[in-house]
């Protein structure tokens, strides 16, 4: 592969896909897009969306405000403990992926099977870091 995005590059494109995932699940919350939209199709109710959305966005907050952190603060990206945790996202978003790719609505499944995917790539990305950096804890 000819090009490969940077780790400021890839960053910055997760910091902005976590945003608009945010905006996404708080329109499902706030009942504006349906929920059978997320989880696969497979929720059942409201008190279930609520539940579950409810950990979505605390989750996709965690990634935002971690993404944001190492946007800034450069010397964090090379530490041991980032790379683990973005080799840990991957395998998150690509087990997300396989779910996507199954999930009873159409919208989920060729929407956002390509973002997760994109995201699991992007993390990979990130935990290699560029080239010349090293690892310290």
């Amino acid at each position: 592969m000819k090009y490969l995005p940077s780790v400021e590059q890839s960053l910055r494109i997760i910091t902005w896909t976590f945003v608009l995932t945010i905006i996404y699940h708080l329109a499902i919350i706030f009942q504006f897009i349906p929920f059978e939209f997320v989880w696969g199709g497979r929720l059942t109710s409201e008190k279930e969306m609520y539940q579950f959305e409810s950990v979505s966005l605390l989750l996709n907050i965690v990634f935002l405000v971690l993404s944001m952190t190492l946007l800034r603060k450069k010397e964090m990206r090379k530490k041991t403990v980032v790379k683990v945790i973005f080799y840990l996202f991957a395998v998150l978003f690509l087990m997300n992926t396989a779910g996507n790719m199954v999930a009873i609505s159409d919208f989920e499944k060729y929407i956002f099977t390509p973002v997760t995917l994109i995201v699991a790539l992007l993390c990979l990305r990130i935990a290699v870091g560029d080239k010349g950096q090293s690892t310290s804890s």
